[in-house]
C-alpha cells in the first residue's frame, strides 16, 4: 500500500510541476529552438503559435524568415512546425500564404 501512495504521489508532483509557468517557459524555449532550426530559414522568428492539450501533446508554431538558397534570393519564408513535446522532434511544411504579410 505504501507503494502505491508514493508512486501516487511521484505521479502528482510531477504532474504539477509540468504545469508550473517555469516549465511551461522552458518546453516554450525548446519548441522555439527546435522550430527555427528544422525550418531552414535565415533570420527566422517565431510568427505565432498555439498548443494542443496533452491528448496530442503538440505545439503549432508559425515561423517566418527568409530562404537561404542563392536562387530564392533571400525571398520571404514561412514555415508550420509541428513540435512534439515527449520527444522534442519538430516537422516543418511550407506555409506559403499564411501569416503576416511582409
Amino acid at each position: 500500500m505504501r507503494a502505491v501512495i508514493a508512486l501516487a504521489a511521484a505521479i502528482l508532483s510531477t504532474a504539477a510541476a509540468a504545469s508550473s509557468p517555469d516549465a511551461w517557459k522552458a518546453s516554450d524555449a525548446r519548441a522555439t529552438a527546435a522550430c527555427l532550426k528544422a525550418s531552414g530559414l535565415t533570420r527566422a522568428t517565431v510568427a505565432g503559435r498555439t498548443g494542443f492539450d496533452d491528448r496530442s501533446g503538440q505545439d503549432a508554431l508559425l515561423v517566418q524568415g527568409r530562404w537561404p538558397q542563392k536562387h530564392m534570393a533571400g525571398k520571404p519564408g514561412t514555415m508550420l512546425c509541428l513540435y512534439t513535446r515527449a520527444t522534442g522532434r519538430a516537422l516543418v511544411a511550407e506555409a506559403a500564404g499564411w501569416g503576416v504579410r511582409r
